[in-house]
């Protein structure tokens, strides 16, 4: 099983070659079988790669910190 953790913005932001390199990144890890570790966020940058990866039907974990629980 490989795995690789990502942390991106929580904010979309304006510029949308993020958006789309976001989900260029969901498909090079489905298509390389890895499975996608991020910051949980179900908002902004991180929200569309896990998003992606989801829809893709690849598993993704969401770690989060222990101040935010």
């Amino acid at each position: 099983m490989k795995r690789i953790c990502v942390f991106i913005g929580s904010d979309k932001g304006v510029r949308t070659d993020y958006l789309l390199s976001a989900k260029q990144l969901a498909n090079e890890l489905v298509e390389r079988d890895i499975e996608l570790v991020y910051g949980a966020a179900k908002v902004g940058l991180m929200g569309v790669l896990a998003d992606a990866v989801l829809e893709l039907g690849k598993r993704v974990i969401g770690v989060v910190p222990k101040l935010k629980i």
